[in-house]
């Protein structure tokens, strides 16, 4: 997407997805905990849920990213080591 406000409107809402997706995992989580879903169901839908993520990000963020790499999330971890080496 070379459009750099239509990658960033997209990139908002696939993390609004991920973010509810995520959520529900939590919420399956809790039924389990609850009796109200076998561990079989919980199990398979945390299943479907991750090859759905996997898809999302490969097919639609990775793609973006690679036209916009300044919209990639940056690392917490990078960022630290980052600094320290400047620090030297």
């Amino acid at each position: 997407m070379k459009n750099r406000e239509a990658a960033v409107s997209v990139k908002q809402s696939v993390l609004m997805v991920v973010r509810e997706l995520s959520i529900s995992v939590g919420n399956i989580y809790e039924y389990e905990a609850e009796g109200k879903v076998s561990k079989e169901e919980s199990e398979e839908y945390m299943e479907k849920v991750q090859v759905s993520l996997d898809n999302i990000i490969s097919e639609i963020l990775e793609p973006l990213y690679a036209v916009h790499p300044d919209l990639r999330p940056k690392c917490c971890g990078c960022e630290q080591q980052h600094e320290s080496e400047q620090d030297q």
